[in-house]
């Protein structure tokens, strides 16, 4: 019982789990006293539910004009689950809780009632933890406590589904027989045999499977599913999820390994769950992604549409590869349409690791695990898109690193993995075009495959004036003209439009980048634009100073 029938409730338990442990604790406790308090005739305004959980006033950001009401029976169903998904996020041992606490099988079995039952009970107000076994699975308990102000409530409700119809010893032992039958002459999984015996004898599924679980953990020499008792080995899941992602069906996958559907869920959700646990999840964190509303935002955003094929093509005598003839196709992409790829591909990647502190090595919400897998999914769409549109650029600067020592193709590729890194570690926020860091980025991978261009490079990156030298050098035109040397200046004109107008200038007239024009004296520069030689050369060194923050890579966020 993880989903919420109120979306602000929802909000609310994943904010506040990022909090304290200790703070968690009291909001458990706190949201208990509330359940006891909940009428189901009446509803509550947020505003009132917050307080009582949080004992702090709703954020004015977060406040509505009107407030919203909250009907007293969904509302007792969403602090049950913001209480067991609490308690969840605490990772707590049975031993550290401190008061006795019965599992779910148990209670079940002592009320005479079907797990179901239990679930329905918690819909009307039953809270209940999930703690850590000593077999470090995680599973259901229910408080002394909670029990005892449950029945205070419901007394008729948990007698009368205590005593309904219950089963009498001749027909448990019948049912037993049969399923033990079935089980041995047919092919069905444990939950066909439980569906069938349902039908026969007019009771529910739940039940039936109740009664044959009990019986096996009681008599596992006279089990009815021999073996589904023990658990799976670790190859078994691995087989069994690794048929899941071929598309075998879990009715199918419950036949093959005589597990119940729920079981065959509970493992492929562990799987899963311990997938996403082991992937990095990296983004350049932006505060706008807690600002309310911008979820939302996000969601509305349409994919940008296509732009008009560029005219620049890729010219050569011999017939062109279908890879590179293809690339034109691919139209580039505008500074807002590049900034909302970027924001959208962050922001999923933040979202969808908020939500991943909330999973669990074991069982997991399906709901939970689908939301963090589509946002990883659609962070994956983005950076893929904003890769297709600057593979061009790739092909751009691997035609300028040609030589001995590789050939573009090869260039193209190891080009094409630093366009990968370029895209996680691009601090769009920044607002300057992807183009200008990638083409470094690019760049500086090639200097460490390609020889020739280590010693020029390492220059280079580290934002000095040696290489504005080397760019305006006055040296021989077959130096000049080396490859790497046209790369570079054509990288450091680039990353110089992301300097204000006169800084761009006076770094530009001083080391001579401009082929038209000698290079100059900070004097005469500062008498043009009526500055003294000092001023210029601190507008100089400020302007150095940005080339060797946009020329140094940023790092990325990593959680």
């Amino acid at each position: 019982m993880s989903r919420f029938n109120h979306v602000r409730l929802s909000q609310l338990v994943y904010q506040l789990r990022l909090g304290p442990k200790d703070l968690r604790r009291r909001q458990i406790e706190r949201a208990e006293d509330l359940l006891a308090d909940i009428d189901e005739a009446k509803e509550y305004p947020f505003e009132f539910v917050y307080h009582r959980i949080t004992a702090t006033q709703t954020p004015q950001s977060r406040r509505t004009a009107k407030p919203q009401m909250l009907p007293g029976r969904t509302l007792l169903a969403d602090v049950s689950s913001l209480i067991l998904i609490l308690s969840n996020s605490l990772s707590l041992k049975l031993s550290d809780l401190q008061e006795e606490a019965t599992p779910l099988e148990d209670l079940a079995a002592e009320y005479n009632v079907s797990t179901k039952t239990i679930s329905r009970w918690r819909e009307r107000g039953l809270a209940a933890r999930k703690v850590v076994f000593p077999d470090g699975r995680r599973r259901l308990v229910f408080l002394s406590s909670s029990l005892r102000r449950f029945r205070a409530r419901h007394e008729q409700m948990v007698t009368e589904s205590s005593s309904f119809q219950r089963l009498p010893a001749e027909q448990r032992k019948e049912i037993i027989n049969e399923g033990r039958q079935l089980s041995r002459h047919s092919t069905s999984s444990p939950y066909q045999v439980c569906v069938r015996l349902a039908r026969d004898h007019s009771r529910a599924v739940e039940t039936i499977r109740s009664i044959l679980r009990q019986h096996d953990k009681a008599h596992p020499a006279r089990a009815v599913f021999p073996g589904a008792t023990a658990r799976l080995s670790k190859e078994q899941k691995s087989r069994l999820f690794e048929a899941f992602q071929q598309h075998t069906t879990v009715p199918e996958l419950a036949k093959r390994f005589r597990r119940s559907r729920s079981s065959i869920y509970r493992m492929i959700n562990e799987i899963r769950s311990r997938t996403l646990l082991g992937q990095s999840i990296e983004y350049i964190y932006s505060p706008v992604f807690d600002l309310p509303g911008f979820a939302e935002q996000i969601a509305s955003e349409s994919r940008p549409g296509k732009a008009p094929a560029p005219t620049e093509e890729l010219h050569s005598e011999e017939p062109l590869p279908e890879y590179l003839r293809r690339l034109g196709e691919v139209p580039l992409l505008s500074l807002q349409e590049e900034l909302r790829l970027f924001r959208r591909y962050n922001y999923c990647k933040f979202q969808a690791d908020v939500l991943r502190r909330g999973l669990g090595p074991y069982q997991n919400p399906t709901r939970l695990i689908e939301k963090i897998e589509s946002l990883v999914s659609e962070a994956t769409k983005s950076k893929n898109a904003i890769i297709r549109a600057n593979l061009r650029l790739v092909v751009g600067i691997a035609k300028r690193h040609i030589g001995p020592q590789a050939g573009l193709f090869e260039l193209i590729s190891d080009g094409n993995i630093a366009l990968m890194r370029a895209v996680e570690k691009f601090d769009y926020s920044r607002r300057y075009r992807f183009s200008t860091y990638a083409t470094w980025a690019i760049s500086r991978d090639y200097a460490r495959t390609i020889p020739e261009a280590n010693y020029q490079l390492l220059h280079y990156i580290t934002g000095r004036a040696e290489m504005l030298d080397v760019a305006a050098d006055g040296r021989g035109e077959g130096e000049l003209l080396r490859p790497e040397v046209l790369a570079q200046k054509d990288l450091l004109l680039d990353i110089l439009h992301g300097l204000e107008p006169r800084e761009r200038h006076i770094l530009t007239a001083h080391f001579g980048l401009d082929e038209r024009e000698k290079p100059q004296s900070l004097e005469a520069i500062g008498r043009s634009l009526g500055l003294s030689k000092e001023r210029t050369r601190q507008i100089e060194h400020r302007a150095l100073g940005k080339l060797r923050q946009l020329l140094v890579p940023h790092k990325g966020n990593q959680h």
